[in-house]
């Protein structure tokens, strides 16, 4: 069965958008530096711009007898991941007996926080297949005077940024149920591959790093083939992303406001 969040590859070319205000932490140039050299910061999910995004919800049955009719995966899951040293002969009985002390209520909400701490445990960095997108100019790149560095992915060896997952856009948010949640391995990055469907425009493409948010990943650098000039880049701006890449062949291109229609063009720069 085809895995929809992970399809045979992403497009040909993704795009990663950079403002470039004077306010930002670390500096623009500093970030474009970073990719250029072939580091990647995966921030968590919650240094997104929706608070919101990546927050799964745990589906639990209504009385503490049938949670306790479908406890098992999920404790052994749990026990697993807290055990560490301690044998899992201990580490199960002790993680039973400490839900069996619990209400249904205090489950339900612990299980709320620990789903969205997971999440926010992952490293995630994000990339879009839409670079004529008005709306992606307008709110990731400081008004269109930002840029955006262009992603060959059929370079791409093996490591680097893969998986990509490719985003779904839901009206509602993923639902799992203990069953579910006993197989954590995929539970996180499913539900970080998917959105309100009112971020649709973005056409977004993830790479996740389970428990590595504010980590830095190395891929190939080769990836990077092209700089892309928002509209109201300025001169200045422009002038060091040029002197930055000149000696890595890289395509250069701008983008430019249709004069008849409320589009953008891209041309050589």
């Amino acid at each position: 069965m085809t895995d929809p969040y992970l399809p045979d590859g992403p497009p040909p070319l993704l795009y990663k958008f950079l403002g470039v205000g004077s306010d930002l932490s670390p500096p623009w140039t500093e970030r474009l530096n970073a990719l250029l050299e072939g580091k990647c910061f995966h921030p968590g999910a919650a240094a997104f711009n929706d608070p919101f995004d990546c927050w799964p919800y745990g589906a639990l049955p209504d009385s503490k007898a049938g949670f306790e009719a479908t406890q098992a995966p999920f404790i052994a899951t749990l026990a697993e991941n807290e055990r560490r040293d301690i044998p899992a002969n201990y580490a199960i009985p002790w993680m039973t007996k400490k839900f069996a002390s619990k209400s249904i209520e205090d489950i339900h909400d612990g299980v709320q926080r620990g789903l969205r701490m997971a999440a926010d445990a992952t490293g995630v960095f994000c990339l879009a297949a839409c670079i004529e997108s008005t709306l992606m100019w307008s709110h990731y790149a400081s008004s269109h005077a930002g840029v955006a560095l262009r992603f060959d992915f059929r370079r791409q060896r093996r490591g680097g940024l893969n998986p990509l997952w490719k985003v779904r856009y839901e009206k509602e948010r993923p639902v799992l149920d203990t069953l579910q949640m006993g197989k954590l391995g995929d539970v996180v990055p499913r539900a970080l591959a998917t959105k309100s469907d009112t971020w649709a425009y973005e056409q977004e493409w993830r790479s996740m790093k389970s428990e590595g948010a504010g980590q830095v990943f190395r891929f190939d650098p080769e990836v990077i083939t092209g700089v892309i000039f928002g509209a109201n880049c300025r001169p200045e701006d422009e002038a060091w992303v040029r002197d930055r890449v000149r000696l890595r062949g890289l395509s250069l291109e701008r983008m430019r406001p249709d004069p008849k229609s409320f589009a953008l063009i891209r041309s050589p720069a």
